[in-house]
């Protein structure tokens, strides 16, 4: 029960987009945060404006498009985001999978699929991904302020 409320108080309030600050992440410190891809491309405004099943559409459809795994990697982080914010988890797994996949282990990836275990449950697996995504270059504000959210939770399960 605890872990559901946790849970829906998260509400996929806060995308952060490039244009966003990481300053961000100190002001939603009980908030696990998405971020979108740096690159334009097709989706990525309406996910961020929060027309996620318009943003979903053109990002599918561009993806149908392109073989090339780099060019598939931002469209793939992007329905990762939408996936999630939209609450089909099913289909934000594979997304968020193919996503890291896709971008090598990229922090933005990365970070999102532990934002997916998370709300999947699985926390073991969502530290997994933040430490590995703290290797990579940027998006340390972001990285710190998930891994304290899941260190919050842990302690509120642990009493």
């Amino acid at each position: 029960m605890l872990h559901k409320t946790a849970i829906k108080n998260i509400g996929l309030a806060v995308l952060l987009t490039a244009s966003s600050s990481f300053a961000l992440a100190s002001m939603y410190p009980t908030t696990m945060l998405l971020k979108t891809s740096i690159e334009e491309v097709n989706g990525v405004r309406d996910i961020e404006a929060g027309a996620y099943q318009k943003g979903i559409d053109k990002t599918t459809a561009a993806l149908s498009k392109l073989t090339v795994a780099s060019q598939r990697a931002p469209l793939l982080n992007n329905l990762c985001v939408a996936y999630l914010a939209v609450e089909q988890y099913q289909l934000a797994d594979e997304a968020c999978n193919s996503a890291v996949n896709a971008n090598q282990n990229n922090p933005i990836s990365l970070n999102n699929r532990a934002v997916y275990h998370y709300l999947t449950g699985n926390i073991t697996a969502s530290l997994a991904d933040l430490k590995l995504a703290a290797e990579g270059n940027g998006l340390k504000a972001l990285i710190a302020n998930n891994t304290k959210v899941l260190g919050q939770y842990n302690l509120l399960v642990k009493q």
